[in-house]
């Protein structure tokens, strides 16, 4: 019987392990999706801006140009 409960005992320690290092691989998967998705939206948000600051510019340049301030 001894000897049977230190096989059952390897056995869930083997097992214990096995799902340890599972979870570990599906935690980095996580991360690194994480970090690409925070890639992504930084570009995103990046882009947001350029464009928001050239939508801003081409506004102010066009109503200098309507009140005679710029001239072409």
């Amino acid at each position: 019987m001894n000897r049977l409960k230190k096989i059952a005992m390897w056995i869930a320690g083997a097992m214990f392990a096995l799902f340890t290092a599972y979870q570990m691989g599906r935690i980095k998967e996580d991360y690194d999706d994480n970090i690409k998705d925070f890639e992504k939206d930084k570009e995103a948000t990046k882009r947001v801006i350029e464009t928001e600051i050239n939508v801003g510019r081409a506004s102010a340049v066009e109503r200098l140009r309507q009140t005679g301030r710029l001239r072409d």
